[in-house]
């Protein structure tokens, strides 16, 4: 396995903006066993004319009538299976590769326990301009024990599908790619089980440009995805005791840490006085209203502050469960 074939799975949509950009960081990969297997949901756009001005051999296109987000799993599993390759990587339509991702990671895979290789992301806007990292965290995440960083796993995402390079022979094990009913996504749920078989291994580096638009699910569909997270709940309840008490181990938060969050959120918030006293007389009023405001605050909390109410709220259903 020195220098295995990577199928690289590219599911698009409409990305005419940004196909070509994906399309020519994979061409421009130092490491040139690969093969690109584009799945086009039924794109209306130009998406298809670009992706027909590549004339190499290793880019294959597969467009199909659009079956939308909620089968986005099959999409997906109709890559992996016309897929020659040992190794799957994934990169969406509206990513793109640094030059060095599959030379840089593919020699994790020398190790016959990796199951999943995953690294930094770069968050980009729609004009390629740097707005952010992914996971923010990433120093925290890269020192620590793949055991560690899967029960870690369970408390939130933290792994960018644009720097994911799996085995191929165990995804097939995991019956490929999941999308449990109801959530419009699969990497989650597939880096859950494929965690349970073997090791997570993190590269310190760069390895993905993860493209933020207005027509993305995470930001198009903020409340299905605020509910999905607790998918992990439910994976969590079926494997065996000894793994749910070791990431029971990892239940531990200080409750001083998150008032001070809260009091600090509060005393940094945009609202002015009199807008302030107005929503609380709404609030009052309206207890279905007062519901989903918390809910909204919690969700803003997660992003403007270090402490994630999505994390907290699951981590206390969990530490019930592993009783």
């Amino acid at each position: 396995m020195d220098k295995p074939l990577v199928s690289i799975i590219t599911p698009t949509y409409n990305h005419e903006k940004f196909i070509k950009k994906c399309i020519e960081s994979v061409l421009s990969q130092s490491y040139p066993h690969w093969e690109q297997l584009i799945i086009d949901d039924g794109s209306t756009d130009k998406t298809e004319q670009i992706i027909k001005e590549y004339s190499d051999e290793r880019i294959k296109y597969f467009k199909q009538k659009n079956k939308g987000i909620w089968r986005l799993n099959e999409n997906y599993n109709k890559a992996l299976q016309y897929s020659e390759g040992q190794i799957i990587a994934v990169l969406e339509g509206d990513d793109y590769w640094p030059k060095k991702k599959l030379e840089t990671q593919i020699s994790t895979f020398k190790d016959p326990n990796v199951v999943l290789s995953w690294g930094k992301a770069v968050i980009v806007n729609e004009k390629n301009e740097i707005i952010g990292y992914y996971p923010n965290s990433f120093e925290r995440f890269k020192k620590l024990e793949s055991s560690e960083a899967y029960k870690n796993l369970f408390f939130g995402d933290f792994i960018p599908a644009c720097t994911v390079m799996c085995r191929k022979s165990v995804l097939n094990e995991i019956n490929g790619f999941i999308q449990p009913k109801n959530i419009p996504f699969v990497d989650y749920p597939t880096w859950l089980s494929l965690g349970a078989k073997g090791k997570l291994a993190c590269v310190d580096g760069l390895l993905g440009f993860f493209r933020h638009h207005n027509k993305q699910i995470s930001s198009t569909m903020v409340l299905e995805m605020f509910k999905s997270m607790q998918y992990s709940i439910q994976f969590f309840k079926n494997m065996d005791k000894p793994i749910r008490m070791g990431i029971r181990d990892l239940i531990r938060y200080d409750i001083n840490q998150i008032q001070h969050n809260i009091s600090y959120y509060k005393e940094n918030r945009s609202l002015n006085k009199n807008k302030e006293n107005k929503s609380n007389s709404k609030i009052n009023i309206n207890i279905s209203f007062s519901t989903l405001f918390i809910l909204f605050l919690r969700i803003y909390f997660a992003f403007k502050t270090n402490t994630s109410w999505t994390m907290i709220i699951i981590r206390n259903k969990i530490k019930k469960l592993a009783i």
